[in-house]
């Protein structure tokens, strides 16, 4: 198996539920499970900044899915979710993004791992730190960690209590039973 590290999003609606409907939906992946859910973070947009704030938050993974496969399947997630096509960096009801896929450096088929943009963005960093700080970011050789101390981004990133305990609630109303973790528990 895999470690896979994903970021999450959403700005549009019931976002906190978007959030918690994803996480279900990506422990439910053939061979694939679920190890630990980040806080949740208020975050001002980035790129459109005429937008609501964004909620966002990180996953760690393991599957046995090859990248190509889970690409596929959280496109196939943000569809059923009711993500709408909209302008690059828009409002979304739910974003899903590799951020890591082990060690692997690709950005062949329209698939880059690790993100390409995760380094320069707090709203990636923060929560990704949250459960992954000590992993090597593959390319760049350092701690994720490392990265977001170094990183220059002023966008206001704001940690979320009182959201981070409501995801797991709404995880376990939208059956399920076998998440049981967030970082901040």
């Amino acid at each position: 198996m895999v470690d896979v590290y994903v970021g999450l999003g959403s700005n549009v609606g019931d976002r906190l539920r978007y959030l918690s409907t994803a996480v279900v939906k990506l422990s439910r992946l053939p061979s694939t499970v679920v190890n630990v859910v980040s806080s949740i973070y208020a975050t001002d947009p980035v790129g459109v900044e005429d937008q609501d704030e964004f909620l966002n938050g990180a996953v760690k993974l393991s599957t046995e899915l090859s990248l190509t496969d889970f690409h596929a399947s959280i496109k196939r997630i943000e569809r059923e979710i009711g993500r709408l096509d909209r302008k690059h960096w828009g409002p979304r009801e739910i974003d899903i993004d590799i951020l890591l896929f082990g060690m692997e450096e690709r950005g062949h088929t329209g698939i880059a791992v690790p993100h390409p943009e995760m380094t320069q963005r707090n709203f990636v960093l923060m929560p990704l730190a949250e459960i992954g700080g000590a992993v090597i970011h593959p390319e760049r050789h350092v701690t994720i960690e490392a990265l977001k101390n170094q990183c220059t981004d002023q966008h206001a990133v704001r940690k979320q209590e009182a959201l981070t305990s409501q995801l797991l609630t709404l995880m376990k109303e939208i059956s399920c039973s076998s998440i049981t973790q967030t970082s901040a528990m």
